[in-house]
């Protein structure tokens, strides 16, 4: 069901999605590395919450838009991303999914 993104868990789940995105080039190229760390997140446009099937817990589906404070040549500082994050019964947050990551080209490139 879609919940308002100023949802309290909704926003909580925003932020580990966001925390997670900083880290995944942790060992990319230099540019690559400091665009994922300087991720902020602007604004949440929409969530879906739903209870998980196989695991007890609930996942938020996320469309948000994210800006870096150090954006690569040729490709906007700001990114739309779409992100399913996983929330375990006592709250933990458990991990997430993308349907494709920030500053990757249309074309499939990547400098990963």
């Amino acid at each position: 069901a879609e919940v308002p993104a100023q949802d309290a868990a909704a926003a909580a789940a925003a932020e580990f999605a966001v925390a997670e995105l900083r880290r995944l080039c942790d060992f990319c190229s230099p540019g690559l590395r400091e665009a994922y760390q300087g991720l902020s997140l602007e604004a949440v446009t929409k969530v879906e919450r739903r209870r998980m099937a196989l695991q007890r817990g609930e996942m938020f589906a996320l469309e948000a838009a994210l800006a870096t404070s150090s954006p690569l040549a040729d490709v906007p500082a700001q990114q739309a991303v779409r992100a399913v994050v996983f929330r375990n019964e006592d709250g933990t947050f458990m991990g997430m999914s993308l349907d494709r990551p920030p500053f990757i080209d249309d074309g499939g490139g990547s400098d990963l």
